[in-house]
Protein backbone atom coordinates (compact mmCIF):
# COMPACT_ATOMS: atom_id res chain seq x y z
CA UNK A 1 0.00 0.00 0.00
CA UNK A 2 2.59 2.37 0.53
CA UNK A 3 4.35 1.35 -2.36
CA UNK A 4 0.84 1.74 -4.42
CA UNK A 5 0.50 5.55 -2.78
CA UNK A 6 4.45 6.49 -3.42
CA UNK A 7 3.44 5.69 -7.11
CA UNK A 8 0.30 7.37 -7.38
CA UNK A 9 1.91 10.46 -6.04
CA UNK A 10 4.62 10.60 -8.29
CA UNK A 11 2.28 10.30 -11.35
CA UNK A 12 0.18 13.41 -9.92
CA UNK A 13 3.13 14.89 -9.82
CA UNK A 14 4.00 14.39 -12.95
CA UNK A 15 0.43 15.02 -14.83
CA UNK A 16 0.24 18.29 -12.96
CA UNK A 17 3.20 19.39 -14.49
CA UNK A 18 2.40 18.51 -17.70
CA UNK A 19 -0.62 20.25 -17.39
CA UNK A 20 1.45 22.91 -16.43
CA UNK A 21 3.57 22.63 -19.63
CA UNK A 22 0.68 22.41 -21.98
CA UNK A 23 -0.80 25.77 -20.57
CA UNK A 24 1.83 27.80 -20.71
CA UNK A 25 2.81 25.90 -24.44
CA UNK A 26 -1.34 27.11 -25.23
CA UNK A 27 -0.61 30.50 -23.70
CA UNK A 28 2.57 31.51 -25.80
CA UNK A 29 1.26 29.74 -29.07
CA UNK A 30 -2.77 31.51 -28.83
CA UNK A 31 -1.51 34.30 -26.49
CA UNK A 32 -4.57 33.23 -23.89
CA UNK A 33 -5.23 30.40 -20.94
CA UNK A 34 -6.22 27.25 -22.48
CA UNK A 35 -7.64 25.17 -19.74
CA UNK A 36 -6.81 21.31 -21.67
CA UNK A 37 -6.99 17.84 -21.20
CA UNK A 38 -10.19 15.34 -20.18
CA UNK A 39 -9.93 16.07 -16.51
CA UNK A 40 -11.35 19.45 -14.45
CA UNK A 41 -8.73 19.60 -12.89
CA UNK A 42 -4.51 20.91 -13.53
CA UNK A 43 -4.17 17.62 -14.41
CA UNK A 44 -2.97 15.45 -17.66
CA UNK A 45 -2.50 12.18 -16.78
CA UNK A 46 -0.85 11.12 -20.09
CA UNK A 47 1.54 13.06 -18.92
CA UNK A 48 1.92 11.14 -16.03
CA UNK A 49 1.40 7.17 -17.11
CA UNK A 50 4.41 8.10 -19.97
CA UNK A 51 6.41 9.48 -16.97
CA UNK A 52 6.05 6.43 -14.73
CA UNK A 53 6.64 4.36 -17.77
CA UNK A 54 9.82 6.40 -17.96
CA UNK A 55 10.95 5.63 -14.53
CA UNK A 56 10.18 1.84 -14.56
CA UNK A 57 11.46 0.89 -17.44
CA UNK A 58 14.52 3.38 -17.99
CA UNK A 59 15.62 4.56 -14.45
CA UNK A 60 18.67 1.44 -15.19
CA UNK A 61 19.80 3.32 -18.18
CA UNK A 62 20.21 6.68 -16.55
CA UNK A 63 23.44 6.88 -17.70
CA UNK A 64 23.01 5.95 -21.43
CA UNK A 65 21.79 9.58 -22.78
CA UNK A 66 20.83 8.32 -26.29
CA UNK A 67 19.10 5.73 -25.10
CA UNK A 68 16.98 7.48 -22.68
CA UNK A 69 16.16 9.26 -25.19
CA UNK A 70 15.42 7.02 -28.20
CA UNK A 71 13.43 4.72 -25.34
CA UNK A 72 11.71 7.92 -23.98
CA UNK A 73 10.54 9.14 -27.42
CA UNK A 74 9.31 5.74 -28.07
CA UNK A 75 7.72 5.13 -24.83
CA UNK A 76 5.64 8.18 -24.79
CA UNK A 77 4.36 7.83 -28.48
CA UNK A 78 3.19 4.40 -27.23
CA UNK A 79 1.14 5.63 -24.44
CA UNK A 80 -0.03 8.76 -26.10
CA UNK A 81 -1.47 6.84 -28.92
CA UNK A 82 -2.90 4.18 -27.38
CA UNK A 83 -4.38 7.24 -24.82
CA UNK A 84 -6.27 8.58 -27.67
CA UNK A 85 -7.11 6.18 -29.18
CA UNK A 86 -8.91 4.40 -25.90
CA UNK A 87 -10.52 7.78 -25.36
CA UNK A 88 -11.63 8.16 -28.97
CA UNK A 89 -13.16 4.88 -28.91
CA UNK A 90 -14.96 5.10 -25.49
CA UNK A 91 -16.17 8.40 -25.90
CA UNK A 92 -16.91 9.04 -29.80
CA UNK A 93 -14.41 12.34 -29.70
CA UNK A 94 -11.15 13.13 -30.18
CA UNK A 95 -9.22 14.99 -27.27
CA UNK A 96 -6.00 16.51 -29.83
CA UNK A 97 -5.31 15.70 -33.20
CA UNK A 98 -2.13 16.59 -35.04
CA UNK A 99 -3.88 15.83 -38.83
CA UNK A 100 -2.40 19.43 -39.61
CA UNK A 101 1.47 18.56 -38.65
CA UNK A 102 3.73 16.56 -40.55
CA UNK A 103 4.94 13.13 -40.03
CA UNK A 104 1.77 12.56 -37.95
CA UNK A 105 0.23 8.85 -37.12
CA UNK A 106 -3.50 9.00 -37.37
CA UNK A 107 -3.45 12.16 -36.18
CA UNK A 108 -2.19 10.63 -32.57
CA UNK A 109 1.03 11.03 -32.35
CA UNK A 110 3.73 13.03 -34.52
CA UNK A 111 7.23 13.53 -34.98
CA UNK A 112 7.68 17.03 -33.44
CA UNK A 113 5.95 16.23 -30.31
CA UNK A 114 7.74 12.80 -29.66
CA UNK A 115 11.17 14.20 -29.90
CA UNK A 116 10.14 16.58 -26.95
CA UNK A 117 9.29 13.62 -24.69
CA UNK A 118 12.29 12.20 -25.84
CA UNK A 119 13.96 15.52 -23.84
CA UNK A 120 11.53 15.17 -21.44
CA UNK A 121 12.35 11.62 -20.41
CA UNK A 122 16.11 13.04 -19.78
CA UNK A 123 15.11 15.13 -17.91
CA UNK A 124 12.54 12.51 -15.71
CA UNK A 125 15.30 10.36 -15.11
CA UNK A 126 18.57 12.93 -14.91
CA UNK A 127 16.80 15.30 -12.69
CA UNK A 128 13.13 15.50 -11.73
CA UNK A 129 12.82 11.64 -10.60
CA UNK A 130 15.71 12.22 -8.18
CA UNK A 131 14.90 15.53 -7.01
CA UNK A 132 11.30 14.91 -6.65
CA UNK A 133 11.79 11.26 -5.06
CA UNK A 134 14.79 12.73 -2.11
CA UNK A 135 11.93 15.38 -1.68
CA UNK A 136 8.81 12.10 -1.16
CA UNK A 137 10.77 10.49 0.82
CA UNK A 138 11.69 12.98 3.63
CA UNK A 139 6.81 12.54 4.52
CA UNK A 140 6.85 10.44 7.00
CA UNK A 141 5.05 7.42 6.59
CA UNK A 142 1.28 9.05 8.14
CA UNK A 143 1.32 11.83 6.56
CA UNK A 144 2.46 10.34 3.19
CA UNK A 145 -0.58 8.37 3.59
CA UNK A 146 -2.79 10.49 4.53
CA UNK A 147 -1.94 13.13 1.67
CA UNK A 148 -2.36 10.60 -1.21
CA UNK A 149 -5.51 9.18 0.05
CA UNK A 150 -6.66 13.24 -0.12
CA UNK A 151 -5.68 13.20 -3.65
CA UNK A 152 -6.83 10.14 -4.46
CA UNK A 153 -9.95 10.40 -3.80
CA UNK A 154 -10.24 13.77 -5.63
CA UNK A 155 -8.41 12.30 -8.53
CA UNK A 156 -11.20 9.65 -8.10
CA UNK A 157 -13.77 12.32 -7.89
CA UNK A 158 -12.32 14.22 -11.02
CA UNK A 159 -12.29 11.52 -13.06
CA UNK A 160 -16.23 10.47 -12.05
CA UNK A 161 -17.26 13.51 -12.91
CA UNK A 162 -15.28 14.25 -16.41
CA UNK A 163 -16.48 10.78 -17.52
CA UNK A 164 -20.43 11.00 -16.35
CA UNK A 165 -20.75 14.45 -17.80
CA UNK A 166 -19.09 13.68 -20.91
CA UNK A 167 -21.25 10.74 -21.54
CA UNK A 168 -23.81 12.68 -21.69
CA UNK A 169 -22.99 15.63 -23.71
CA UNK A 170 -24.25 15.60 -27.08
CA UNK A 171 -21.20 15.10 -29.53
CA UNK A 172 -21.14 15.87 -33.31
CA UNK A 173 -20.43 14.01 -35.88
CA UNK A 174 -16.82 15.52 -36.41
CA UNK A 175 -15.93 15.18 -33.13
CA UNK A 176 -14.01 12.49 -34.27
CA UNK A 177 -11.80 14.27 -36.62
CA UNK A 178 -10.87 17.28 -34.81
CA UNK A 179 -9.11 18.38 -31.53
CA UNK A 180 -12.19 18.83 -28.90
CA UNK A 181 -10.36 19.23 -25.32
CA UNK A 182 -10.99 22.98 -24.24
CA UNK A 183 -14.25 22.54 -25.36
CA UNK A 184 -15.38 19.80 -23.87
CA UNK A 185 -13.74 21.05 -20.96
CA UNK A 186 -15.47 24.19 -21.01
CA UNK A 187 -18.75 22.39 -21.44
CA UNK A 188 -18.05 20.54 -18.48
CA UNK A 189 -17.46 23.40 -16.41
CA UNK A 190 -20.08 25.47 -17.77
CA UNK A 191 -22.57 22.34 -17.02
CA UNK A 192 -20.89 22.12 -12.65
CA UNK A 193 -21.15 25.65 -12.94
CA UNK A 194 -24.93 25.94 -13.32
CA UNK A 195 -25.49 22.96 -10.34
CA UNK A 196 -22.60 23.61 -8.57
CA UNK A 197 -22.23 26.66 -5.45
CA UNK A 198 -18.27 25.45 -5.45
CA UNK A 199 -18.13 25.90 -9.07
CA UNK A 200 -19.67 29.39 -9.39
CA UNK A 201 -17.23 30.32 -6.69
CA UNK A 202 -14.14 29.30 -8.90
CA UNK A 203 -15.91 30.74 -12.30
CA UNK A 204 -15.89 34.28 -9.85
CA UNK A 205 -12.17 33.72 -9.42
CA UNK A 206 -11.41 32.91 -12.78
CA UNK A 207 -13.53 34.37 -15.06
CA UNK A 208 -11.06 33.40 -18.46
CA UNK A 209 -13.25 30.01 -17.92
CA UNK A 210 -16.11 32.31 -18.87
CA UNK A 211 -14.66 34.59 -21.42
CA UNK A 212 -13.72 31.14 -23.06
CA UNK A 213 -17.10 29.92 -22.70
CA UNK A 214 -18.61 32.69 -24.60
CA UNK A 215 -16.35 32.59 -26.81
CA UNK A 216 -17.39 29.31 -28.11
CA UNK A 217 -20.66 30.05 -28.31
CA UNK A 218 -20.40 33.07 -30.32
CA UNK A 219 -18.65 30.82 -32.79
CA UNK A 220 -21.23 28.26 -33.08
CA UNK A 221 -23.64 30.84 -34.32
Amino acid sequence: MHTFLFIFLLFLIYSVLGWLVETIYCWIRDKKICDRGFLIGPCCPVYGISALAMTIILSKYHNDILLLFIMSFVISSVVEYIVSFLLEKIFSARWWDYSKKSFNVNGRINLENSIYFGFLGILVIKVLNPFIISRLSYINTLSLYIISIIFLLIFIADIATSVIITFKLNKTADMIKRDCSLEFNTKIREILTEKSILFKRINLAFPNYNIISKKLKISKK
